[in-house]
């Protein structure tokens, strides 16, 4: 069903069921109402992980309000309505096919695959020369395993969509090169090749697949390795240095969503929201 209102046309016509007593509003002006993001498709299954807080619960509120039916996976719980919540840790292939095989099972289909997820490092940053084993396990387990799980068990899925499509999160730090940052730019590099490996591997299913690298986004990603009052004078700092101010979450959704769109023609591409700083 569409619903909508626009100023640029007001000859809606409107229609009676006489028997139902129901009403409907059409609106002529269909096209201008995609283009603002108005039109609504009840029929997607969308899957995000990372739901919990930040860029995934920017994207899971969002994709629920369009009328999408969410699943969100996250080791945390989290509350947005209607959305389908799962605990789920995504770099545990059991409970990944699991989650999958829910979904299946109830819808037969995936429309869209949202990988999120992701962590800046274990407990410590750290040179090469003194990195722990634990910790290159453990960051690239969870940020690249994941979206390997994820996409792996998603893809026979996202084949029986006609308008598939996988967004993968990357970061600036790929192109900009940082110091104690191995493990979380090495993963990230991972999730870029893979995501043009799979791009091109789908072709013929028409399934995209793009990712999207990030700089500076306004979270709180960051307040479990460096506190909260630590976090919160790098956000600002960051905001003041950067051209066009921090990225907010919800400039992360009008990416994904625009990436989502099922006529957009992109696939296997990388789209930087650097907000000048790789210039």
């Amino acid at each position: 069903m569409f619903s909508g209102e626009s100023t640029l046309c007001d000859n809606n016509r409107r229609f009676e069921n006489k028997k139902a007593k129901v009403h409907v509003r059409v609106s002529c002006c269909i096209g201008d109402l995609w283009q603002k993001g108005w039109v609504i498709n009840m029929e997607k299954i969308v899957v995000v992980t990372g739901v919990a807080s930040g860029i995934g619960k920017c994207v899971a509120e969002n994709l629920v309000k369009k009328g999408n039916i969410v699943y969100g996976a996250d080791i945390k719980f989290s509350d947005i309505d209607s959305m389908c919540y799962r605990k789920c840790d995504v770099c545990d292939e059991k409970q990944v096919i699991e989650f999958i095989n829910e979904i299946k099972v109830k819808h037969g289909k995936i429309d869209g695959l949202i990988n999120i997820a992701g962590i800046l490092c274990d407990k410590n940053r750290a040179t090469v020369e003194d990195l722990s084993v634990k910790e290159w396990d453990t960051v690239l387990k969870t940020n690249a395993y994941s979206v390997f799980f994820m996409t792996k068990y998603a893809i026979p899925l996202l084949k029986k969509s006609k308008v598939g499509s996988i967004v993968n999160i990357s970061s600036d730090q790929v192109k900009k090169v940082r110091k104690k940052s191995a493990p979380y730019a090495i993963s990230k590099a991972a999730i870029e090749m893979l995501t043009k490996i799979v791009a091109l591997e789908l072709l013929e299913y028409k399934v995209r697949v793009n990712a999207i690298e990030l700089a500076s986004v306004n979270t709180d990603f960051i307040k479990n390795y460096f506190g909260k009052i630590k976090m919160k004078k790098m956000l600002q700092n960051a905001d003041e240095e950067m051209p066009y101010g921090i990225i907010s979450t919800d400039d992360v959704w009008r990416a994904i969503q625009y990436l989502l769109e099922e006529n957009n023609k992109m696939t296997g591409q990388i789209l930087l929201i650097d907000s000048g700083t790789t210039l």
